[in-house]
């Protein structure tokens, strides 16, 4: 799988685009290994933010409510249901590849 970062019409870089073409590729391809994925985001041209960020996401590290009630950060008492949408359990899969409010408004 190969990033790209001419996604956009105009030829310039995109989130929303390359999250599209992200989803696109693991829903298809289901033998992605990471370890393809993390070559693909190292050669990239994109911008280092995006390249340790898109690294963070592949590795689960972003900081949401589940992942820091697994580290014990937040107390069991708090809702770990995503804010914004009260749909589901805050967590990186739903908030980048499944939410609807990120989708149509980020």
């Amino acid at each position: 799988m190969q990033l790209d970062t001419d996604c956009t019409p105009d030829g310039s870089f995109s989130v929303k685009s390359n999250t599209n073409l992200l989803a696109k590729e693991l829903f298809v391809d289901e033998a992605v290994e990471v370890s393809g994925v993390l070559l693909d985001i190292r050669d990239n041209p994109a911008p280092s933010k995006v390249t340790v960020f898109s690294r963070q996401l592949l590795h689960d590290r972003i900081s949401t409510k589940n992942n820091l009630a697994r580290r014990r950060i937040l107390q069991p008492v708090v809702s770990m249901d995503y804010m914004i949408c009260r749909r589901q359990l805050e967590a990186s899969i739903h908030l980048f590849l499944h939410c609807e409010f990120s989708y149509n408004y980020l």
